[in-house]
């Protein structure tokens, strides 16, 4: 399977889990009221470019995008560090936060997922970079992630601020 596939199918598997459980969206979940979320792609594709794109408007007409980083095991762990670099950098582009999606183990290093967020709570505890795991997806089911991907770090979307 390609890398685009499963970033569509895991960032598609996200939007719906973040619209079950805003708490792992939000920091102030209890104050959003109603809202929609969309899974895509960054139109434009200027860099650095996101694996996928997650869309948030709340009825107050606030909007929100969070950038998705998509690993696989293929990439080795030399993609733990590079998803941190490139979670951050979608911060800087403008994005209010982002995802990092990554494999629950490796053949050599089995919990990358506590890994990323040790790294990212050392380093800034209150970046709004949600960091989820992702067991190997079913291809033949109609949404190849369904309960397959685990939050170790939620994403801390802060209502107070708007990108």
């Amino acid at each position: 399977m390609s890398h685009d596939l499963y970033a569509s199918w895991a960032t598609s598997e996200l939007a719906n889990r973040l619209s079950n459980l805003p708490a792992e969206c939000f920091v102030n979940s209890d104050e959003i009221g109603e809202y929609s979320m969309f899974a895509s792609r960054e139109s434009g594709r200027i860099w650095p470019i996101p694996d996928g794109r997650i869309s948030i408007e709340l009825q107050n007409n606030t909007k929100y995008e969070i950038a998705l980083e998509m690993k696989r095991t293929n990439e080795g762990l030399h993609g733990i560090l590079t998803a941190i670099g490139q979670s951050q950098a979608y911060l800087d582009k403008g994005y209010s936060a982002s995802a990092i999606v990554i494999p629950e183990k490796y053949d050599t290093f089995e919990t990358p997922g506590d890994y990323i967020t040790r790294v990212m709570n050392l380093v800034n505890p209150n970046l709004s970079i949600g960091v989820y795991s992702y067991q190997p997806p079913d291809s033949t089911a109609p949404n190849p992630f369904r309960s397959k991907i685990f939050c170790h770090r939620p994403i801390g979307i802060n209502l107070s601020s708007n990108v």
